[in-house]
């Protein structure tokens, strides 16, 4: 039998919808479920437990308060003085066998201090099992089982997932960010859990606010397996129909930032992502510029000599995509390694101009990801053109910290290269522009006296375009 601690009667009550099968974003064969929720918040004489609400708050004047609104699907907690500690939600399902899933959407603002944002409560030694936690040093940082998650970060959204695998079902409670693997401890306690998140701790600073978007509960699943569930198309080369800004390279559409995009006039327009290698494809999130409701569809192959497949038709689309609520597609864990979206038109929108902030393409892959803008996406040989495949652009070190970036671009046929290196205001520095037969190639550009900050490597090779980012510090 296992020991139940810190549980109240309150707590015993376990209320669920009823379940409905569905595929949670990391792992497998998940079942989505919703606990009731209760609202702690605490004033001068400690804990107060509320029945959820859209809306609820202690103090007067007000110390701290719970807001959801429902058109972002999104909770804020906020602590405004030392009246208080808490502003969380406590869910409502205590297990002790099995497996659950937590998924989330945080982002925390400054000059939030050490405040716990989720944590799954119940352990022989204390509280507590694990603990997120978000700190100020290193701009905005998130820390949890014991390893820095996350840097620079303040006002950055995350997508948060925690698996705990209990006893009878692994023993291992697994934290993900952005789809990534970041930790994992064991779980040998014989305790009943329960969850809670939020933003709990000593205020130390003047406020503190936490935002959690889209949480989402899962239970009877197995974690991912044979490679970890990411955004794959993350820094990846693409080509595009047209590039007629320098300032909105293809590349801005696969940097993670929406504050940057990829812009090309007149419908229709195509953007291609290489994820460099066949991987096993089970997501798109499409983010537009200016939230537009952009209409297209998305094709994939596994090859450059392979017909295209449609997997998407959003041809008649009226949501619009935005940095809060990208438009999701769900696939059936397709097979592929090239990804192209076709942008035919826009609802709401009378312009002529194409313009995608964000285009993440999600899955599993065993080949090696980027782990910074423009970082080497694979280790690619001198062989390549003996054994075919596409041109490739890559550059090294990046970000680039000392006085020279080493360009290596493979050319899979003879033809004129031109390469060129753009600041943030569209100036060009031209590297290379000539004549080269098909074959591997290298060459420096010389940072020495270069502003910092990001640069986009362009290359244009026949009728194929790379873009890279890249990043002086």
């Amino acid at each position: 039998m296992k020991a139940i601690k810190h549980i109240t009667i309150l707590g015993m009550l376990f209320f669920l919808i009823p379940c409905v099968p569905t595929q949670a974003q990391l792992g497998s064969g998940w079942v989505s479920y919703s606990p009731t929720k209760k609202i702690h918040l605490d004033n001068e004489d400690g804990l107060q437990i509320f029945n959820w609400s859209a809306f609820q708050s202690v103090c007067s004047p007000v110390c701290a308060d719970y807001t959801y609104t429902s058109s972002n699907d999104t909770e804020t907690f906020r602590l405004f003085d030392n009246r208080t500690n808490r502003s969380e939600i406590r869910l409502q399902n205590d297990y002790s066998t099995g497996s659950r899933q937590f998924e989330g959407y945080v982002t925390i603002y400054a000059p939030l201090e050490d405040e716990s944002l989720m944590q799954i409560f119940g352990s022989t030694s204390g509280a507590t099992q694990m603990m997120i936690r978000g700190y100020a040093a290193d701009g905005g940082s998130i820390r949890g089982a014991g390893q820095t998650l996350a840097t620079g970060i303040y006002g950055v959204e995350l997508r948060i997932n925690v698996i705990h695998l209990q006893e009878d079902v692994g023993n291992k409670i697994i934290i993900y960010v952005n789809g990534v693997k970041k930790a994992e401890i064991a779980d040998n306690e014989a305790v009943t859990n329960y969850h809670k998140y939020g933003n709990y701790g000593t205020l130390t600073t003047d406020e503190a606010v936490v935002k959690w978007r889209r949480a989402r509960f899962f239970r009877d699943g197995t974690a991912p397996s044979g490679g970890t569930v990411t955004n794959l198309a993350l820094n990846k080369p693409v080509t595009a129909s047209s590039e007629p800004q320098p300032e909105n390279p293809a590349a801005s559409a696969v940097d993670d930032n929406t504050g940057t995009r990829w812009s090309a006039t007149g419908y229709p327009q195509w953007l291609e992502v290489d994820l460099g290698a066949v991987s096993t494809l089970n997501r798109t999130e499409l983010v537009c510029y200016a939230d537009r409701a952009y209409q297209y569809t998305i094709q994939t192959r596994s090859s450059t000599s392979g017909s295209w497949t449609q997997v998407v038709n959003r041809s008649s689309n009226t949501t619009p995509g935005t940095a809060a609520s990208p438009i999701v597609d769900n696939l059936s864990s397709i097979s592929a390694r090239y990804v192209r979206i076709n942008v035919t038109g826009a609802s709401g929108y009378t312009g002529p101009w194409a313009s995608l902030a964000e285009f993440r393409v999600f899955g599993t892959s065993t080949a090696l990801t980027a782990t910074a803008p423009g970082t080497v996406q694979a280790k690619v040989g001198d062989d390549k053109v003996a054994r075919g495949g596409d041109n490739d652009l890559l550059v090294a070190p990046n970000p680039v910290t000392g006085g020279k970036a080493t360009l290596k671009y493979i050319l899979m046929q003879a033809g004129q290269v031109h390469i060129a290196v753009y600041n943030t205001s569209g100036q060009a520095e031209i590297l290379a522009n000539t004549y080269r037969s098909a074959g591997t190639y290298t060459l420096d550009w010389n940072t020495a006296g270069k502003a910092k900050g990001l640069y986009i490597v362009n290359m244009v090779a026949g009728d194929k375009k790379h873009s890279i980012r890249l990043l002086v510090k």
